[in-house]
Formats: structure tokens, sequence, C-alpha cells
């Protein structure tokens, strides 16, 4: 076990610091964000607890640095009183506990990499480090043949289809008793923070309300990276969505994504690179006398019989169409003469 701090900033819940905890045989990791290194205690109570009465083991040996939060006062007090053996690596040495130290590295790295891939400001690591957290016990292990830490632990695997990306954009519905009228969104905006500990479902944060809250009923817009850039004019209201003009169907892409989370827009038409833009041209514009060249350009050896191998007529295609002669013929010519033997003869 480890603590790893102080961070800053400080969390969204007021912490400081990481307690770590890391199971030697499952390499299963216990994270939780504390305020004060005299936190651990209390972590350390509850940890013991919660293990204790799910895997049926008893906690034998611990293993920490030097730390005064492990090894003084009423932690050490009750190591002794529980018959928990505390060894102590020696000083400036972490090699002597690899588990937890090199786990915080990766960690930390992990967290920074949600953070920054989801926009969120910084002061959020703490839902980021409880999510990690989850997915690091979900993550297979080599020197566990590539088995899961909950697999080892709970001896089971586990599910995997409820995985979302950390930060993407959320709609939460809306229960029929909030809504205020026949005219109110039925879905708020949010993102979401992680996984709910102890119920299948999720931690997300309602930009409506400003609070965390724990839901089941949401949709997920994980294609959208847009977590920290939420404005009042992002919300669900009339008139909010914009369209984006019909030109830009030919333009090249813009360095800026103006687009909507609610809209998602055709990609381009893909024309060929090979197909100059001088060929886009009206009828005025149309130069006969180049047309004149070109044809001369080409003898007839070259052009051959079936119209998708001449050069003339596959010149201009846009990608993606063929010419297909039809040779057969019609099973009847057609004719506009008058046919006798369709008028009803009179009386």
């Amino acid at each position: 076990m480890d603590v790893c701090g102080p961070i800053t900033p400080v969390s969204k819940g007021g912490s400081h610091f990481i307690f770590k905890i890391i199971n030697s045989y499952s390499r299963y990791h216990f994270t939780t964000s504390i305020s004060n290194k005299s936190n651990c205690f209390e972590a350390f109570r509850s940890f013991k607890a919660f293990v204790e009465k799910q895997t049926n083991f008893r906690i034998k040996k611990v293993v920490s640095d030097n730390g005064g939060e492990f090894f003084e006062g009423s932690f050490r007090q009750y190591l002794l009183k529980e018959g928990i053996e505390s060894l102590l690596t020696a000083p400036h040495t972490p090699q002597q506990n690899p588990f937890v130290e090199r786990a915080n590295q990766t960690l930390m790295e992990r967290v920074r990499c949600l953070l920054l891939d989801s926009k969120l400001s910084f002061d959020w690591w703490g839902e980021a480090v409880s999510t990690e957290t989850y997915l690091l016990n979900r993550t297979p292990v080599s020197s566990l043949s590539f088995k899961t830490p909950f697999e080892t632990i709970f001896n089971y695997a586990p599910k995997m289809n409820h995985l979302h990306p950390f930060g993407c954009p959320v709609y939460i519905h809306v229960n029929k008793a909030s809504l205020k009228s026949k005219l109110h969104p039925r879905a708020e905006k949010g993102f979401f923070l992680g996984y709910s500990e102890g119920h299948k479902s999720f931690r997300v944060f309602n930009s409506v309300t400003n609070k965390i809250q724990i839901t089941h009923d949401c949709l997920f817009n994980e294609e959208s990276q847009e977590a920290s850039t939420h404005s009042e004019e992002d919300s669900l209201c009339p008139g909010s969505t914009s369209f984006a003009p019909i030109s830009n169907a030919f333009s090249q892409p813009s360095n800026t994504d103006h687009s909507s989370p609610l809209i998602e827009t055709d990609p381009p038409l893909d024309i060929d690179n090979s197909m100059p833009s001088s060929s886009f041209q009206t009828a005025a514009e149309f130069d006969h006398e180049s047309f004149d060249d070109l044809q001369e350009s080409f003898s007839p050896e070259d052009c051959s019989t079936h119209p998708s191998q001449n050069p003339l007529l596959t010149k201009g295609l846009l990608k993606g169409w063929v010419l297909d002669d039809v040779p057969d013929k019609a099973p009847k010519d057609i004719s506009s003469k008058l046919d006798t033997s369709n008028i009803l003869p009179e009386g």
C-alpha cells in the first residue's frame, strides 16, 4: 500500500491524496481519494472489512514505506491488534515495494490521458482515478496468463459491454414526475464520469442541475468529446441547433469543428482526385475548342467499341460510376404510326 500526492489542484471532492492498495496475487487495485494522510487508517479499515467479507480470506501481511501514516499511532496499533504483519521498506528504496510504486506511475499516466482526452478540467482527477481503477481491474495482465485481476479474485469474467469513454456527452432522461410542462425537454445534457459501485448504473454530471447523479437511463454520444466545452447555449432548448450550409459539401474541412452533437452530417462527396476542378463548368463556360482538340488527340484504334473502354466517355466520370451498355435489342420496334386495330368501329 502507498499514498500518492499531494496532487494539485484539489479535486471536486476536496481531496489531495490517493490511497492505493494492490493485492500481489491477483494484481487487484483498491484506490480511494483522501483529503489528508491521516485518513489512511479509516480507509484501510473499510478495505479490510470489504475484502475479508467478499473473499473469505484474511489479510496477513502489508508492505508499505516508512511513512508516518503507516507505522505510527493508531494505524500501527490496529495492525498489531489484528495480527497483521507490517513489512516496511528501507528508506529511499521503492524497489522493495514494486507493485504499488509502479502502479502509481501507471495510474497517473492513464488519469492524465483521461482528462486530456475528455477535455475536462484537472479538478475532476478524483473521478478519473475511480474510473481508471475500475478499468485497470478489468484489463488483462500478462503475469496472470492474460486474465483480468477481477476474474482472478472473483473467479468469473467481468462484463465489458457497459464501458463508455470517460467524459463523453450524455443525455439524461427526465422522469415524468419532474417535467414542468408538456413542452419541457425529455432529456438533460451532461457528461459521463464513471461507474457506480454496487449499482448497474453510471455516474454522470448533470449540466442543468450542476450535480453528480447516478442513473441507468441515459443516452451516450460517444462520437463527440466536448464535455468541458458545454455552455448554456448547448442545452436542449428550442432554436439552439444550427445547420451547416449546403455549400460546405464541396469545401475543404476547416480547423474548427462547429458541428452540433445532435446532428450527424453526411460525409462530403468522394470525388476522384484525378478529375481537375475546372471540369465543373456550365454550358456557357464550356470550351468547345478544347473538346475538339481532345477528340483529335485520340485515334480510332484507341477508341474501343465498348463504351466503358472509351477514353472519351470515361475521362470525366465521377468515382464510383461505370458505363454499362445494353446489347439486347428491344422485342418490338417502337413506331409513332397509327395502329388501326386499336380503333373501335362506329355504331
